[in-house]
C-alpha cells in the first residue's frame, strides 16, 4: 500500500475511535464513573478541609478557607449532578431511546429544562427522590450552576437570595457521611453498582 493508502487507513481508524467515544458519551456508565471520580475527589478535599479547620496555629486566611469550602461543595455538586444524569440516561434507554452522543441527549434536555436543574430533569422522566435526597440535591444545586461556581450567579433571583440569606452551602463533619448515604440510596433505588 502506498502513502495515500496508509493515510486513508489511519483516517478511518481515527473515525472509528471518534465514533466509539461519541457513543460512550451517551452511555450512562460514563456518567456513573465521572460521578464517583468527583465524589472521591470531594472526599479527599473534605478530609483536608477538616484538617485545615483544626489548624491550631491560625495559619489560614479567609480566601484559603473559602477555597476549601467551595471546592468541597463544587466537587460534591458535580458528583451528584453526574449521578442523577446517569440515572436519567439509563431510564431513557430502558424506555427505548437511542442516542449517538451526549450532545444528542443534551439537545433533548435543553428543549425541556435548563441542563443543570437536575430535579427538573428527574421530573421530566417521572423519576422521584425521597424527601431527604431531594433536600440534598437542593442544597448542592447552586454549586451545579451559578453562585457556587462563579463570583456571582447571572440570575437576579439568585443574587437576591444571596443578599437575603447569605451564600449557599454548608460543610460540616457529617457532610461526607451524608454524601455516601445519598450515593448508596440512589444506586440501590435505581439498581446500579459503584464502579471499581
Amino acid at each position: 500500500m502506498g502513502d495515500v493508502g496508509w493515510m486513508m487507513l489511519s483516517k478511518f481508524e481515527h473515525m472509528d475511535k471518534y465514533k466509539a467515544h461519541l457513543l460512550q458519551s451517551a452511555n450512562h456508565h460514563s456518567f456513573l464513573e465521572k460521578a464517583f471520580e468527583f465524589k472521591y475527589a470531594g472526599d479527599t478535599l473534605f478530609d483536608a478541609y477538616l484538617d485545615n479547620l483544626e489548624d491550631k496555629y491560625g495559619n489560614k486566611g479567609r480566601i484559603q478557607e473559602l477555597g476549601w469550602f467551595n471546592g468541597v461543595n463544587l466537587l460534591y455538586a458535580v458528583a451528584i449532578e453526574n449521578l442523577i444524569k446517569c440515572v436519567v440516561i439509563k431510564t431513557m434507554k430502558k424506555n427505548g431511546a437511542q442516542y449517538n452522543s451526549f450532545s444528542d441527549i443534551a439537545k433533548e434536555w435543553n428543549k425541556k429544562i435548563k441542563i443543570h436543574k437536575v430535579l427538573d430533569l428527574l421530573e421530566c422522566y417521572n423519576l422521584k427522590l425521597d424527601t431527604k435526597e431531594e433536600e440534598i440535591v437542593k442544597k448542592y444545586q447552586p454549586f451545579m450552576s451559578g453562585s457556587g461556581r462563579f463570583a456571582y450567579p447571572k440570575s437576579e433571583e439568585e443574587i437576591k437570595s444571596i443578599a437575603d440569606n447569605g451564600r449557599p452551602g454548608i460543610v460540616n463533619s457529617k457532610e461526607n457521611e451524608i454524601i455516601h448515604e445519598f450515593f448508596e440510596k440512589i444506586l440501590t433505588q435505581f439498581d446500579e453498582k459503584a464502579p471499581v
